[in-house]
């Protein structure tokens, strides 16, 4: 990831107070770090990172060290089944013990790079984020034909190696989701950004209740 969209994550992170963060994809941990730097900015909060393995000879555990971030601040996951399994755990706990139940401010999705995955990731996501969260979508304008000379993409049909796969999640899904606004992509190309939308009906307070049951007269000043 470029260091101008690093740059950006880490301001978002400040800007909104964005204490809890997901992170789909821990990759060889760039971006974790830069999250949990930026927590540490904003006097805490905490970061789930999930990948498939996380024992690498390059991992998030030895570049957080390299790096001195406290160790508490991060919760490496790995998911051999992929994040979508350990989403859909959170969400069947969700409305379970109050203990166990996850929110974020924040999810960063940045895994499988791959329609399949990642659409029902974002849906998946998309009920896990509180309102007022963000929500990145990285790699916009990537296809898997750049990095077809891995192994496991040796059979993939040209289709799937010629989209853009992670466009297709933003444009088709994304943007037409009604919970989110905010929708703008910086860097260009590269990163979509989402904010979740408040609710529009919240129960009436007591001064709302007050002010709809005032009669109003001609010329009096309303509330």
């Amino acid at each position: 990831m470029p260091p101008v969209a690093l740059r950006h994550i880490f301001d978002q992170v400040v800007a909104y107070g964005l204490h809890d963060c997901l992170e789909l994809g821990t990759g060889f941990g760039t971006t974790a770090c830069v999250i949990a730097s930026a927590l540490d900015c904003i006097g805490g909060g905490r970061l789930v990172t999930i990948d498939l393995d996380q024992s690498g000879p390059v991992n998030v555990g030895r570049l957080m060290a390299h790096c001195g971030i406290d160790p508490a601040r991060v919760e490496i996951v790995a998911e051999p089944l992929g994040y979508n399994w350990w989403l859909g755990d959170a969400l069947g706990t969700r409305h379970g013990d109050a203990a166990r139940e996850r929110g974020f401010d924040f999810c960063l999705l940045d895994g499988a790079h791959e329609w399949n995955q990642d659409a029902l990731a974002f849906l998946l996501v998309a009920r896990l984020l509180r309102p007022g969260g963000w929500l990145a979508v990285d790699d916009l304008d990537f296809r898997l034909r750049q990095v077809a000379e891995r192994p496991e993409f040796g059979a993939r049909d040209p289709r799937e190696l010629d989209s853009f796969q992670m466009r297709q999640v933003w444009d088709l899904l994304v943007q037409s989701h009604p919970d989110f606004g905010d929708r703008h992509e910086f860097p260009p190309g590269r990163l979509g950004w989402a904010r979740k939308l408040r609710p529009r009906h919240t129960p009436l307070g007591w001064l709302d209740r007050l002010r709809r049951a005032q009669p109003r007269r001609l010329g009096a000043p309303g509330f």
